[in-house]
């Protein structure tokens, strides 16, 4: 493995701030591979919980790593449309029950 990597990152102090480009240089030198392991999982399970939390915490899962190599997207799980409903308004809840009873698209 090459002990230098260098990368542009950008950075925004907050959501509305303009980014800046910073030229990173990271020396790798004197990192165990279990090092890199603990790296990578720490960035994997940061990344898992953003997906957790748009679409449903699991109790218990396990995650195949290789289906999330950097440039990939990570495979979509099926929608769970009993939390998507219960997610909706009241209101929203009560036209798609009805459209799903009268068999008519909401």
């Amino acid at each position: 493995m090459d002990n230098i990597t260098k990368v542009s990152v950008s950075t925004k102090a907050d959501a509305k701030s303009e980014a800046v480009r910073t030229n990173l240089t990271l020396d790798w030198s004197d990192c165990a591979p279990e090092d890199i392991r603990a790296l990578a999982q720490q960035a994997l399970v940061v990344k898992l919980q953003g997906n957790w939390r748009r679409n449903g915490i699991p109790a218990d899962t396990t995650v195949k790593v290789s289906e999330h190599k950097v440039g990939t997207r990570a495979p979509k799980a099926p929608t769970d449309v009993l939390s998507a409903i219960q997610k909706m308004s009241p209101e929203d809840r009560a036209r798609i029950i009805a459209a799903l009873r009268d068999g008519a698209s909401a």
